[in-house]
């Protein structure tokens, strides 16, 4: 009938929509893991982060760790159920109705989508934390720039601005 032929299609678009989810929650979850591998080498390459002390390493470090955690568990998480088996589809389906055979894709394509729906749900969350803690680093990073001191009380922002002020200030 008609509805058999729109529920069909509907669920059917549902599910291709669930995969583009899927792979677009995997391409953000690899951009922030490419940002703290780059932020990291930047910082073990630094002079001036080599030089802050162990809390400073820590302020920094710990929520970059973390995200990279939460992005890795992102992408790992990847056991979705995909149907139709075109083997299987072939072999009990060969000699049915196009109705029945379109009824039985409906149903797979429903329990894809529902069996898929709580992982997925799970991975957007942990794309989101992995997010907001790369949001957080990138914070403590700048606030570590503008006030810290090194060991060698060198490198704030303020000595900075001293340093690098026009000549005819610094005697004035």
């Amino acid at each position: 009938s008609n509805s058999d032929i729109l529920i069909y299609e509907e669920v059917k678009r549902r599910l291709i929509e669930q995969s583009v989810s899927i792979k677009t929650i995997d391409t953000k979850a690899a951009l922030i893991l490419s940002f703290v591998g780059a932020i990291l080498a930047g910082l073990v390459n630094s002079s001036w982060f080599n030089s802050l002390s162990s809390n400073y390493h820590f302020l920094i470090l710990t929520p970059l760790g973390l995200a990279c955690i939460a992005s890795l568990a992102t992408l790992l998480v990847r056991s979705y159920r995909s149907d139709p088996d075109p083997k299987n589809l072939i072999n009990r389906y060969k000699d049915k109705t196009e109705a029945q055979t379109r009824g039985q894709l409906t149903k797979n394509y429903e329990e894809v989508f529902t069996k898929n729906e709580p992982k997925i749900t799970n991975k957007a969350r942990l794309s989101k934390v992995s997010f907001v803690l790369l949001a957080i680093a990138a914070i403590v990073l700048i606030l570590v720039i503008l006030f810290a001191n090194n060991s060698q009380g060198d490198y704030t922002w303020q000595t900075m601005q001293r340093r690098h002020q026009p000549m005819y200030r610094r005697y004035q």
